[in-house]
Parts: C-alpha cells; sequence; structure tokens
C-alpha cells in the first residue's frame, strides 16, 4: 500500500467534469486524463510544481541518471510492449523513451520490461534553453532490432536541473570532466571543503580523484628539496596557537582570564576527562588577532623546556547535528559524525562550540553513545564545525591575591 502518495490531476477527471460528461463523452474525458498526465511526466509542469523541493535536493542525484540503454529482442511497429537488457533508472510508471526516430510513450514497467506502449508518439528529444528553442518532434511507429540504443529521455529534466546545480556550485569545473565513479552528490555537497583545500597536498589529490578517480597520488613541492646552507641568525620561535575555552564550560569555582594575562606562567596540558597532566612549558609572550567571528591568540613559548605531550586533536563534523528530539534521518542527534576520530581517547567528551558530549565508544568516523549536553546545553551543530577532544592548556595567574584561570 502506497502512502503519502499525491494526488494528481488525471486522477480526478470523474470528480471535476459533470457527470453527465463523464457518462457520455468518453473521448472527451480521455483527452482530459491524457492531456493532465503528460503534465505529470518527469519535468513537466505538474511534476515540477510538486516536486520542486526534491529536484532542489542534492540527494536527488545519488544514484547516477541513467540516460540510455539497449533493446533486448526485436519489436514490430504494432508491438505493445518491450524489453531491455537493463531497465534499472527508467521510471516505473509514465516514461518517455526514444528508439531510433520514434517516440515511445509506456505506462508502467514491471523488471525490465515496459507495458502499454503508445507507438509513434510526438515529444521533446532536446530541451529548450534561454539561447536556443529545443527540438520537439512528431514521429511513426518502426519496427527496431536488438541492441539498438534505447534513450531515456524522461530523465532530460533531471539532467538538466544537475547541471543547472553543477554550474553554481562548482563553476570552474565541468561536469563532463568528472569521473564515472565519483557519486556526484557527495561531491557537491563537500564542495566547499575541496576549494578550501586548493593548493594544499589534500586538495591536489582530491582533485586527480574527482578528474580522473586516482587515488594513490604522490604530491611534492621542489621548495621541500631545497638545501638550506646556513639558518644563519634566525630564531624558530615556538609557538602555541589556541582559542580560548568558552566560558560557560569553564570551572565556575575558578575566576576565568584570557590567555593574554598568563605571560610568564607555567602551562600546563591537562586532560578535561580526568584532569591529569600530559605536558608543561612556560609562557614567554602572547599576542592577540581577530580570525573569522572569533578572537584567537599566539602563545609563544619556552621551547627548549617543553615536557611531555602538547598534541591537540582535533576534527570537523561531516553530518549535521541536531537537538535531542529531532527525528530526520538526514541529522545526527546521538551519534556524531566526523572527518577522523584518529588521537581521540576511546571514550570521554569531546566540544563542539559550547557544548559539551560525553561519548561511550567511537568507531574510525563517529563517535558513539552520545550523552547531548553532558556540560553546559545541547545546540545544533553545522557541518564543517570543529570538534575538539579532550585536552586543553592552561595558565594560571595571581593578582591582588586571587587566583585566575585562562584555559
Amino acid at each position: 500500500m502506497k502512502t503519502n502518495q499525491i494526488v494528481t490531476p488525471s486522477d480526478q477527471v470523474d470528480v471535476l467534469l459533470p457527470g453527465y460528461i463523464y457518462e457520455n463523452y468518453s473521448r472527451f474525458v480521455d483527452f482530459m486524463s491524457k492531456s493532465a498526465q503528460s503534465e505529470e511526466r518527469i519535468g513537466f509542469g505538474q511534476d515540477v510544481l510538486q516536486n520542486l523541493q526534491k529536484y532542489r535536493n542534492f540527494d536527488t542525484y545519488k544514484d547516477e541518471i541513467v540516460q540510455f540503454g539497449v533493446l533486448d529482442g526485436t519489436i514490430a511497429a504494432d508491438a505493445e510492449e518491450l524489453t531491455l537488457v537493463d531497465g534499472f533508472g527508467f521510471p516505473e510508471e509514465n516514461g518517455v523513451l526514444l528508439i531510433g526516430d520514434e517516440v515511445i510513450l509506456y505506462r508502467s514497467k514491471i523488471g525490465n520490461t515496459f507495458y502499454d506502449l503508445e507507438r509513434g508518439a510526438s515529444g521533446t528529444t532536446v530541451l529548450p534553453t534561454f539561447r536556443s528553442s529545443g527540438t520537439y518532434v512528431q514521429t511513426a511507429a518502426a519496427k527496431h532490432t536488438t541492441g539498438v540504443q534505447v534513450t531515456n529521455i524522461s530523465v532530460l529534466f533531471l539532467v538538466a536541473m544537475l547541471e543547472n546545480i553543477h554550474k553554481s556550485f562548482a563553476p570552474n569545473l565541468e561536469s563532463d570532466r568528472i569521473n564515472s565513479q565519483i557519486n556526484r552528490s557527495n561531491l557537491l555537497q563537500n564542495i566547499r571543503d575541496f576549494f578550501a583545500s586548493k593548493g594544499s597536498k589534500l586538495g591536489i589529490q582530491s582533485l586527480f580523484k574527482i578528474l580522473f578517480g586516482v587515488t594513490d597520488v604522490e604530491v611534492s613541492y621542489p621548495g621541500d628539496r631545497m638545501i638550506v646552507p646556513s639558518k644563519s641568525s634566525f630564531v624558530e620561535n615556538t609557538i602555541l596557537r589556541v582559542t580560548p575555552f568558552p566560558k560557560v564550560l569553564s570551572d565556575p569555582s575558578k575566576p576565568y582570564t584570557t590567555p593574554d594575562r598568563v605571560i610568564g606562567s607555567e602551562l600546563l596540558f591537562k586532560s578535561y576527562t580526568d584532569g591529569s597532566i600530559v605536558g608543561r612549558t612556560t609562557c614567554e609572550y602572547v599576542s592577540a588577532y581577530p580570525y573569522q567571528d572569533t578572537v584567537q591568540y599566539e602563545m609563544f613559548v619556552d621551547g627548549d623546556n617543553i615536557s611531555g605531550n602538547f598534541k591537540p586533536v582535533v576534527t570537523k563534523l561531516t553530518r549535521r547535528a541536531e537537538r535531542v528530539g529531532t527525528n530526520n534521518d538526514l541529522y545526527d542527534v546521538f551519534t556524531i559524525t566526523v572527518e577522523s576520530t584518529i588521537g581521540f581517547p576511546n571514550s570521554g567528551i569531546i566540544f563542539i562550540g559550547d557544548e559539551g558530549i560525553k561519548y561511550t565508544s567511537r568507531s574510525s568516523h563517529q563517535f558513539l553513545g552520545c550523552t547531548r549536553g553532558h556540560i553546559n546545553v545541547e545546540q545544533s551543530h553545522a557541518i564543517g564545525d570543529s570538534v575538539f577532544g579532550p585536552f586543553y592548556v592552561e595558565g594560571t595567574l595571581i593578582e591582588d591575591g586571587v587566583e585566575y584561570t585562562s584555559r
């Protein structure tokens, strides 16, 4: 049984027409029904109005659009059914085919066989654009032999819509250059990350995968192989580039201060999970600078006196995370999906924005068994947001007898 089925005008002709016309003028009723059906085919007026949001959704194009098939067996000019070698990707009902110079309509498809054919039909074989009128043909029924190409002209609109979306989001990356193994939906949804990585090793490797399907690309830069005769008197500073811990996630029992006030203090690299210290050094100088909508800090530390490990772990969301109660398969709630979980503890706490989330286990790309709002309140998080591990830098400052803490 079908649920949430859209009621179409062709199904309502008996309701719309007066009863005496429906009973006495069958040819007119048939004309009205078929006229409405023609607008309900994929890409035509009624279908576009009822499914516009679907056609604008990237996920509609996860599966490859099938434009061509191969006829399996010879059909006569009066045949009422035909079979393809593979009918996958063709509409299940009310589709349009082009074989040779003949346009054929069909009412239904079961497996690879198409039934209730309307032979020698008229139809559009090339869509019009702003600069061209397209191609509309009137055809006659003809015999077709096994092995000939069958064009699925039902998908003309889908192909044109995908091409329009592609040009909007990837203007300098021609669609006909994309390797056939690349999922166009995933590519367009993540194209922002690709453009952001242009020039980097990851960006170059991604480009070769997109264009040629090659994944084992080795990238090297000539500058990496240059001989450096001497470092002269230049000094290489050791810098920690940090973002202040959100105040709402800090310990309320310890007065809060910003990183620029802990110059000369000892810096501790600690674990939020158990409070253990995993690294120590001394802050020599701090500079602040705006970055996007936040203020970040560069902490110049004593590079000769660093003990332990100062390697934070951070990754990015690859699926949107929503609040508890969201019932939508497009979003995560109790599972957090990221680029990689390498370096994160097997269980513990992660931080996204102003929310601390507790998880019980992890896979290579997901944190599982999440307790949302474990620290502060649960929030929505977008694709690309940073996900921090439970490690942070802590410095203290004593002023007028009061100890201030910066994380």
